[in-house]
């Protein structure tokens, strides 16, 4: 699914339009979208069918922003299914503005790897802090249905002049083998009395079974070698040429 998501702010509430295109080559069904920011969620109607090539827009009402006014970041999930109703879903992210725009550069910056997962692995988020002085930082991980996250938000201190690293615990709950994930990490913060959110994004990957005899070649060895030594000795008792004396 391709997400283009557009954020609104006027008379002090925040709206958002999230248009969502099917880049498959099958239908999906009950697409929604929903989302969060701050302690606001806000959740569309579903579209029963979207085509393959097609695109739906879905129109979310979010209310008032929260405190302090600035930059902040609207937490999107797209949900849908196969014809089979195999559940699906995907993040996305999209900044908004409460006031007046601050052309001041970040004081933070940030990065998300990639990793390659079975069941579980580990994804680390890179922060680079301010140049001078401490900032206090809450940095929150989303992920899509298919993963979980444990402890998915951190509140932790940016030295100045300092980077620090972040490590989540990624673990594997339905997604499927050769498909990759799209995550997303949201840190906030207030410099100057007011909001900024930096976003930035990594990706998740689910590897492919193991092959069992390439992970186990010497102990399929030792046995395949053990059966025909037993298969053998078998046919050289019954051949009578295995005799005991007396």
């Amino acid at each position: 699914m391709d997400i283009r998501p557009a954020s609104h702010f006027s008379d002090g509430n925040v709206s958002l339009s999230v248009e969502v295109s099917n880049r498959g080559d099958e239908s999906a069904a009950d697409v929604w979208a929903s989302a969060r920011l701050g302690e606001s969620e806000a959740a569309s109607v579903k579209q029963p069918l979207l085509a393959a090539g097609k695109s739906a827009r879905f129109e979310l009402e979010m209310g008032p922003p929260p405190p302090p006014p600035g930059e902040h970041t609207v937490m999107i999930h797209v949900h849908y299914s196969d014809l089979n109703a195999y559940p699906f879903s995907a993040v996305a992210v999209i900044p908004v503005v409460t006031d007046a725009a601050d052309p001041t550069p970040e004081q933070v910056e940030a990065g998300l790897d990639a990793v390659v997962i079975r069941r579980k692995g580990k994804l680390t988020l890179t922060l680079d802090g301010p140049a001078e002085g401490e900032l206090a930082l809450r940095t929150e991980l989303i992920v899509p249905e298919e993963l979980a996250v444990s402890d998915p938000v951190r509140n932790v201190v940016a030295p100045p002049g300092k980077s620090r690293k972040l490590v989540f615990r990624i673990r594997n709950l339905s997604g499927r083998a050769g498909s990759m994930y799209r995550a997303v990490a949201v840190t906030d913060y207030v410099d100057g009395g007011r909001h900024r959110s930096v976003a930035t994004a990594g990706l998740v990957g689910i590897a492919g079974r193991r092959d069992i005899f390439a992970a186990n070649r010497t102990v399929w060895l030792v046995a395949a070698g053990l059966l025909a030594a037993l298969f053998v000795l078998i046919q050289f008792v019954k051949s009578g040429s295995f005799r005991r004396s007396g």
